[in-house]
Order: structure tokens, then sequence, then C-alpha cells
């Protein structure tokens, strides 16, 4: 073989390495950018439900009370189409002191009131179409507010709610619904 053919097949195996090593690397970034894309559908998915799980401080004076019921409370909205489970909402009322903490079993898809009730605390969940009269919800007291929320969503994670910041209490999420 010539000198000239050497040089060739030399710069040619060089070549082909550099462009394998090439490959390689944009293989495994290329990876690295899906994995990272299925991480984060994975984690909306997880977060469909809770995302669409609210609850705020509200006052309804013109409802016709039960015995026992006051006029200010909180409405609970599920605006999925899968019931929660154990929920939990802390709150505070005018002053900002704050109230016993309201259990619910299991809270279907909907949007629920409770009221404060002098005896048991809280009113069971009404659906707001039961409530008479307008529902009105605080919005500019910091104080009277619902300052926690924590649920279980229908996949069996454990999410918390406070303010506007949603946080997973589940460390590893379930892969099947049964």
């Amino acid at each position: 073989m010539s000198e000239i053919a050497q040089v060739m097949s030399a710069i040619a195996a060089v070549v082909a390495v550099a462009a394998a090593l090439w490959t390689a690397w944009e293989s495994r970034r290329l990876r690295a950018v899906e994995v990272a894309r299925d991480d984060r559908t994975r984690e909306e998915v997880a977060r469909w439900q809770a995302s669409r799980v609210s609850a705020w401080a509200i006052e309804c004076r013109a409802h016709t009370f039960d015995s026992g019921e006051q006029d200010s409370g909180f409405t609970v909205r599920n605006a999925s189409d899968t019931p929660l489970f154990d929920v939990r909402v802390w709150s505070a009322d005018r002053t900002g002191t704050p109230l016993p903490v309201a259990t619910v079993t299991v809270l279907p898809p909907g949007q629920y009131v409770l009221l404060r009730h002098t005896r048991y605390h809280w009113t069971i969940p009404k659906p707001i179409e039961e409530i008479h009269g307008p529902v009105s919800p605080i919005t500019r007291r910091d104080r009277w507010a619902v300052t926690r929320m924590e649920f279980t969503d229908g996949h069996g994670r454990r999410w918390r709610r406070e303010g506007a910041e949603l946080h997973s209490l589940t460390t590893t999420h379930a892969t099947s619904d049964s």
C-alpha cells in the first residue's frame, strides 16, 4: 500500500472514531432529554386531580340556617371526576384564630360548603346549590382563610395545598388503580 493510501486510511479511521464518539454523545444527550420529558409527563399526570382541588373561606349571611349552623365556613371544590379521600382542612376565623380541623372521609366531585357549627365544629359538606342566598368568598382578609388542606387522590397519593402551592406527600407513586 502506498503512503498516501496509508495516510488516507488513518484519517478515515480517525474520522470514523470521531463520528462514533459524536454519535454516542448525541445519543446520550437525546436520551437524557427524553427521560426528562417522560418525568415531566408523569408528574403532570400525577398532579392532574390534585391541581383541580381547592378551598377558600366563605360567608353566607342570607342562608336559612339549621340549628347550630353559623354564617361562616369554607367551600371545597373538587373539579376532577374522581372522589377525594381523607380530606382535612385547616382554617382560621375572622380574627385569625385557628379553628378545629375539618375532616371529610370521602368528597365526591363538585363544590361543597362546610359551615361552622356550635356543637360539632363543622356541618357535613353540603352541595353549594343547597345554600340559599349568596355565598361570598373571603378575598381581602389574610387572616380569615383556609390555611392548609390535605387529601388523598383517587390513585392513593397524598397531597398538601398551602395557598397556591401544591406538594405531594407521597414518596412513591402507584402505577395502577388496584
